[in-house]
């Protein structure tokens, strides 16, 4: 992960662009779990949002990319997660010998 939340739940809030989803109480769910920086807390909220879309279904996806990711020996520091891998490359660096 590239935090300490699962970023997904972001792209139904209805303040994304990529959303076409409003729904108020799922808008205040994200924000609470965003603006809070107790983990107990955050956990919570998230197992609220997760609950409230299995619910109501925002979202549903028919396709989903595969998603190919490749280094070298040379490359240090990457480390692949269920999120998006290619969007966070800090801390990734070359190995010269």
């Amino acid at each position: 992960m590239y935090g300490a939340y699962p970023k997904h739940f972001f792209i139904h809030h209805s303040k994304s662009p990529y959303s076409h989803y409003h729904n108020e109480t799922y808008d205040q769910l994200v924000d609470a779990a965003d603006s809070t920086i107790d983990p107990q807390k955050q956990k919570e909220f998230y197992y609220a949002l997760q609950a409230f879309v299995i619910k109501e279904v925002p979202a549903f996806y028919l396709v989903h990319e595969e998603k190919v990711v490749a280094t070298g020996p040379s490359v240090k520091g990457f480390v692949i997660t269920a999120e998006d891998p290619w969007l966070d490359l800090s801390g990734v660096y070359l190995e010269r010998k």
